[in-house]
Parts: C-alpha cells; sequence; structure tokens
C-alpha cells in the first residue's frame, strides 16, 4: 500500500516531487544487543558502569576520582571537577565520556536537594546523545526525578500506593520497577484505542507517552519488547489513515489546477479579445485552501512522530515532506495570477 502511494504521488505531484520523492517504509526498530545496557542505570552505587575510557590526562581528575567523591558522599566537592571535565573540547575531552560525567552532575544535583537542576542537566545530555541505550538511561532518571517530591515517588499499582526514597541508592531498582508499570500501564491505555481510530491526533497524544515507557522498560527489563509492541500498530496506523486522503487531495488539486489552466476568451462589444487561463472557481479555491490547512496539520503530527520515535523518524520526515509539497502545489495554483 505505501509503494502504491509512493507511486501515486510521483504521479499527481510530479511537478513538486521531483527534487525528492520520498520512501515511506517502516523499517523494524534498530538491533539491541542481548547482553543488556552500555551503561547500569544510574544510582552511585553503579556510576563505576561506565564503558572503559581512553587515560586521562596528567594533572586532570578521572571519573573514578569524581566516583569517589560521590560515595564518600561530598556532592558540592565533586561538582567542580564535573564541570571542569565536562568543558574540556577537542582531544582533550576524548578520554571522559560526557554522558557518564551528566548522570554524575545530576546525582550530585539532586543529593544537594537540587532537583531542578539535575532534570536540567540532564536534559543537557539528552540533547547531545546519540546512543539510544544511553539515552534511556538519562530520560528515565530524569522521569524518576520528575516524579519525586522532597526526594519521594509515590506509585500506585494495582489500588496500592507504595513510597520510595530516591534519595536512597538502594531503593532505585525497585522504585525503576514501580514506575515502569505504572507508566505503561498508561501508555497500553492510550496506544490500544488510537491505533484503532479514526484520526492521527490520538496517535500523537499516545506516541508522546512511549520515549519514557521505553526508557523506563529498557532500565528494568533491558528491552524494550512491551513497548515496541504498541508503538509499532501506531506507526502502521498513521500510514494507513493518511494514505487514501492524500491521494484523494492529490487528484483534486491536479484536476483544479487543470481546470484552471484552460484558456478563455474574454468578448467585450468595442474592445480587442483579451485570452488569458480561467483560474479557480470560488469553491474550487475554498478547496484549495482546505487541502493547505490538512496538509498543515499533518506536517505538525508528522514531525513530532520524528521526534518522539526516533528509529522511524525518516519515515514521517518523508511524510511530512509529501504533505509540504502538496500543500504548496495546491496554494500555488490557489495564489497563482490568472
Amino acid at each position: 500500500m505505501r509503494c502504491i502511494l509512493i507511486f501515486l504521488l510521483m504521479t499527481l505531484l510530479a511537478p513538486a516531487l521531483q527534487a525528492k520523492v520520498p520512501s515511506l517504509s517502516v523499517p523494524s526498530s534498530p538491533a539491541r544487543p542481548a547482553t543488556g545496557p552500555s551503561v547500569a542505570p544510574a544510582t552511585p552505587g553503579n556510576s563505576r558502569g561506565a564503558a572503559p575510557q581512553a587515560s586521562a590526562r596528567p594533572g586532570l581528575p578521572t571519573i573514578q576520582d569524581i566516583t569517589d567523591l560521590i560515595d564518600a558522599k561530598k556532592y558540592q566537592q565533586a561538582l567542580a571537577p564535573i564541570a571542569r571535565l565536562l568543558e574540556l573540547k577537542g582531544p582533550a575531552a576524548a578520554p571522559y565520556d560526557r554522558h557518564r560525567l551528566f548522570i554524575l552532575r545530576a546525582e550530585c544535583q539532586l543529593q544537594l536537594r537540587d532537583p531542578k537542576a539535575a532534570v536540567a542537566t540532564l536534559a543537557a545530555d539528552l540533547k547531545e546523545l546519540q546512543d539510544i541505550e544511553k539515552g534511556y538511561e538519562a530520560l528515565a532518571f530524569s522521569e524518576l526525578i520528575n516524579k519525586s517530591r522532597n526526594g519521594t515517588v509515590a506509585v500506585t499499582t494495582g489500588g496500592t500506593t507504595t513510597s520510595y526514597n530516591i534519595f536512597d541508592p538502594t531503593k532505585r531498582k525497585e522504585a525503576y520497577a514501580a514506575l515502569h508499570a505504572a507508566t505503561f500501564k498508561t501508555f497500553e491505555s492510550a496506544a490500544k484505542p488510537a491505533a484503532g481510530g479514526n484520526t492521527i491526533p490520538p496517535i500523537v497524544q499516545a506516541a508522546r507517552l512511549a520515549p519514557v515507557a521505553r526508557a523506563l522498560e529498557f532500565i528494568v527489563t533491558r528491552k524494550t519488547t512491551q513497548c515496541d509492541a504498541l508503538v509499532e500498530p501506531l506507526k502502521n496506523h498513521v500510514i494507513h489513515l493518511v494514505t487514501n486522503p492524500i491521494k484523494d487531495m492529490a487528484r483534486q488539486v491536479n484536476e483544479i489546477g487543470e481546470s484552471a489552466n484552460q484558456i478563455i476568451i474574454d468578448i467585450t462589444p468595442g474592445a480587442p479579445t483579451t485570452p488569458h487561463r480561467q483560474g479557480p472557481s470560488e469553491a474550487q479555491a475554498r478547496s484549495l485552501a482546505n487541502t493547505e490547512d490538512t496538509c498543515h496539520q499533518l506536517i505538525t503530527a508528522a514531525q513530532e512522530l520524528a521526534q518522539l520515535l526516533p528509529e522511524d523518524r525518516q519515515n514521517f520526515q518523508d511524510l511530512a515532506d509529501i504533505a509540504v509539497a502538496l500543500g504548496k502545489k495546491a496554494q500555488g495554483i490557489r495564489l497563482d495570477k490568472y
């Protein structure tokens, strides 16, 4: 069906799509190692879970030095060498895992009772990261902090509310597990109806829950199998919902374009005849405007889905590009000088 859509759009939107003809094939999620994540969930006790680093430069602190300070609960002292290492650029920064430094900084800020600063640190980490598993760690840690009040996360599962002290590293594993169970249930209750619905907004709303749900599942199980099983129908349903409407709008835009380009001759007594293109009728102009509006909504939804579901970013960007081309063509016909 997606291949047919591409073929039809190539035909119907040829002038607009000559520069780029996107593919709407949806690949499977990228394979992940069966051995688990490259880093352990963020706790002081697991802060040594970083991958081996190249030798640090003489005179500079090591991540082990920082870890020792954190283990000794010298959180304020640990912030200075972390900041120093994060300021390094180029070859000087190569021996250090910036993600690990961000995690350690967030840990210190949390222990110093500054959760907002900790969340901001993790946001900076996520902005830089390309590694999906490290991203899960940062996002899950951020969610844990965001859900806490005065260092305590209260999670309700099965009608029972349990509180977890996230300042205590020994309670983090239980807190993550409880938060994962509750978050997945919320995601599931949104994703299943959206995957069988008739509109795109509920799919986008459900997809907004996916990143955190996936991150928590990964931290707890080292997989994202449950969430992936909910995400896949959402992605497929988007394609299903937009295929026929895009085909119909593209066909209608082309028909209006052909009609608008018909040459007519105004005959006025005593005046020379003036041939010109007849342009769209008022009804056709409204139809073109409606197409532009629909395309704009589709572009917004596709671009957000590209951010929420990064493993399929290119597919949703391709969908947005198709909507951009169609919207521009409709606008061009509507606003042309006839």
